[in-house]
């Protein structure tokens, strides 16, 4: 699953995550796209917030996260 296809299932729009983890919503288009990766806090936000694991969203895709 991508992170695109957890925001989707948790019928979230791009705006309404970004508010929730505190980012912009840019940035949640970039970590979609894969031109930006998450940090670390950032990326378990993101879990927390779609009720995924980090394995879910990150680990079955090219998605990588950085330490």
């Amino acid at each position: 699953m991508t992170l695109k296809e957890a925001r989707e299932a948790a019928k979230l729009t791009q705006q309404e995550l970004a508010t929730l983890v505190g980012v912009q919503p840019s940035s949640i288009s970039m970590y979609e796209s894969g031109e930006r990766t998450p940090s670390m806090p950032v990326a378990k936000r993101l879990c927390r917030s779609l009720k995924v694991t980090m394995d879910d969203v990150f680990n079955s895709s090219s998605e990588t996260v950085s330490a």
